[in-house]
């Protein structure tokens, strides 16, 4: 029977005008028992979202701003970033700023992590989605998507788009993303290269009309599936593609 460790770790937000929900999503993860930090990335929000985190009074909440939009991938890549040089944690989540993961969600993915001859890199979140409850277009986008990818990696995940994801410090140094919404792209071949030190965790589907609003739409599923596709075909030929954000040693932060 593997030994229980405890998990330190940090969290990460990227943001980009959520001030309807980012209050509500950082104090909902402070409780969380062994949570050293959370990284808020502002990606040049035009609304109040940066104020309202600036506002929040605890020592462990840290906001990043970026001078100027540029992307879900380089706001990750910031934020895991700045999680490495604060060398207070193993593991650093990163977690979506619309409210559709739960304090909860974060302990599940955790979950994995706790056994100590366990050599796992990387967590995944899988929503559970019923057809019900889930727009037909997700369905459709989140098919082509996958279909792609496992044409282009040759392994696919079940979930593409979901946000939730925790990494091992280890993996840092070297981890590259697009700075666009196709960073998923590159979480997904990193998860493939990874296989059996990469776990998906299922937690449930929270679709709203905040957080529909704000997810990927048909136009850029297929915008995305395209890409994919294209990242094939000139990947073949030995051309670079789509560019991307690296954590670079040893500059404290990007701009």
């Amino acid at each position: 029977m593997y030994k229980q460790v405890p998990i330190k770790f940090n969290i990460v937000i990227p943001c980009y005008n959520e001030q309807e929900k980012i209050k509500l999503v950082v104090n909902s993860f402070l409780p969380l028992k062994n949570l050293q930090t959370i990284i808020v990335v502002d990606d040049s929000s035009t609304d109040g979202s940066a104020t309202i985190v600036k506002g929040l009074s605890n020592k462990n909440i840290i906001l990043l701003k970026n001078k100027k939009n540029r992307g879900a991938g380089y706001s990750i890549i910031k934020g895991l970033k700045h999680s490495y040089f604060l060398k207070n944690s193993d593991y650093t989540v990163i977690a979506d700023a619309d409210g559709q993961h739960s304090k909860s969600d974060i302990q599940k993915i955790l979950n994995p992590l706790k056994n100590s001859k366990r050599n796992t890199l990387i967590t995944y979140a899988v929503r559970n989605r019923k057809l019900s409850s889930t727009p037909i277009s997700k369905y459709i986008v989140a098919f082509c998507v996958r279909f792609s990818m496992f044409v282009l990696f040759g392994y696919q995940i079940k979930d593409p788009f979901c946000g939730l994801r925790c990494f091992s410090n280890e993996l840092l140094k070297g981890i590259k993303f697009s700075e666009g919404f196709d960073w998923s792209i590159d979480c997904t071949a990193l998860i493939s290269e990874l296989k059996h030190n990469a776990v998906s965790v299922q937690v449930p589907a929270r679709f709203s009309d905040y957080s529909l609003k704000k997810g990927q739409s048909m136009f850029g599923g297929i915008r995305l599936f395209v890409k994919i596709i294209n990242t094939r075909i000139i990947k073949s030929s030995g051309q670079q593609t789509r560019k991307k954000t690296s954590i670079a040693y040893p500059s404290p932060a990007l701009p």
